[in-house]
């Protein structure tokens, strides 16, 4: 009788376990908490990468925000870092002497001494990020991409809502990452906050990629399944897969009602092909080329 029970017992622990396995492969339906309507909301369909619509400027710079601003681009996006003294402000390198006249690890110095850097020929210096919610406000739809070296950067993720919320912008700017700390950050201190969970599935980087920051990726957040379950969890409003993702992958998602937004394209082949499978926004350098494609 004993035996029986604990058979028994056995048994239905491994049909629970088996029945969640299962279910873990099932794709989770596309269920958004802020953008409650994905139907009523107009995503961007062409996103200046680091804000850059031409050559001219450097990447996250003043002028570059203002040169896109005058032109009909949807949406721009922009990399977010804070300084030691946790100073919010913009820059895409992971060490400055990358792009500007100082040398060191962002993270590690304080505003004081971040505040001179100047972007490599030019007079250009780094912009803090509530000067450029300021200077963008409503105009264009936001990207913020955040970037930091502490994989459990709450200070960080709070901050940058807060930012957002001083400046009554929680309908057009999209939070991003690969880090799902960070979105579940986000998502519980706030859920008013749009998210945008970015993911990969190849690590090498490309044209003015920086293999640092692919290489900072863990290998459990490149596997298809690891991501289904973050997409579970964190039910983002949007997705951000790399220009490279697998299509098939891609495709189901798109089936699956996700509102997707693919980094960094900036070639017209590419850019088309991604459209036409209904992907809604590409983020690119180049966006001139892209919004040809998108007609």
């Amino acid at each position: 009788m004993l035996a029986l029970r604990f058979n028994i017992k056995y048994g239905l622990w491994v049909i629970i376990f088996f029945g969640l396995w299962l279910y873990s492969l099932t794709e989770p339906i596309y269920s958004p908490i802020t953008i409650t309507n994905e139907n009523d909301y107009n995503f961007p369909a062409v996103i200046a990468h680091k804000a850059l619509t031409s050559d001219e400027f450097p990447g996250n710079s003043l002028s570059a925000v203002i040169q896109t601003l005058e032109t009909t681009v949807d949406g721009l996006e922009v990399d977010v870092r804070m300084s030691k003294d946790s100073v919010l402000f913009l820059f895409h390198g992971d060490i400055l002497e990358q792009y500007t006249n100082l040398r060191g690890v962002p993270e590690d110095c304080n505003w004081s001494f971040l505040k001179d850097a100047k972007y490599n020929g030019t007079k250009e210096k780094l912009l803090l990020l509530d000067d450029f919610l300021s200077i963008v406000h409503n105009q264009k739809v936001i990207f913020l991409d955040i970037k930091s070296n502490d994989n459990f950067n709450v200070v960080m993720a709070t901050r940058v809502v807060d930012s957002i919320k001083k400046h009554k912008l929680q309908g057009t700017v999209f939070v991003e990452s690969f880090n799902p700390i960070t979105l579940g950050t986000i998502r519980m201190y706030n859920k008013d906050i749009i998210l945008m969970y970015d993911f990969v599935d190849d690590a090498k980087a490309s044209a003015e990629e920086s293999q640092g920051q692919f290489n900072k990726i863990p290998w459990l957040l490149k596997q298809y399944w690891f991501q289904r379950q973050i997409r579970r969890i964190i039910a983002p409003d949007a997705l951000g897969p790399r220009f490279n993702f697998n299509r098939d992958v891609l495709e189901n998602l798109v089936r699956n009602n996700y509102p997707i937004i693919c980094w960094t394209v900036d070639d017209y082949n590419t850019a088309k092909s991604l459209y036409d499978i209904g992907v809604m926004g590409l983020q690119s350098n180049k966006p001139k080329i892209i919004s040809a494609a998108k007609l």
